[in-house]
């Protein structure tokens, strides 16, 4: 029961910290454009973004590490994957593993 109840309520943090999150850039975005406008900080375009992105990862890009596995990072990268949304999934996941353990444990004391 305790893990069900952790794992609810690192759900509904995951979900509070993007709120905060989204609020924060959002007002970032409108203060930056007040102070100076095209600075491309916060009110970048998606593609100024990903541009930038991708020049950082070619521009530091592990040749040590070898070619093609440095080409399967940059293109995970590009990908952009949400940490926000990660975080939320896996903890919406550690709600259904809980959920699951308690109905196994309390079937299994039954039988």
């Amino acid at each position: 029961m305790i893990g069900i109840v952790v794992a609810v309520l690192w759900v509904r943090i995951n979900l509070g910290s993007k709120f905060w999150q989204s609020r924060w850039e959002h007002r970032l975005h409108l203060v930056e454009e007040d102070l100076e406008p095209g600075l491309d900080l916060f009110s970048a375009s998606r593609d100024t973004v990903r541009g930038d992105v991708r020049q950082s990862l070619e521009r530091n890009g592990g040749r040590a590490v070898g070619r093609w596995l440095n080409r399967l990072y940059v293109i995970a990268v590009m990908r952009k994957p949400s940490v926000s949304k990660q975080m939320t999934f896996l903890s919406a996941f550690f709600v259904v593993v809980w959920v699951v353990a308690a109905v196994v444990s309390g079937y299994t004391a039954l039988a």
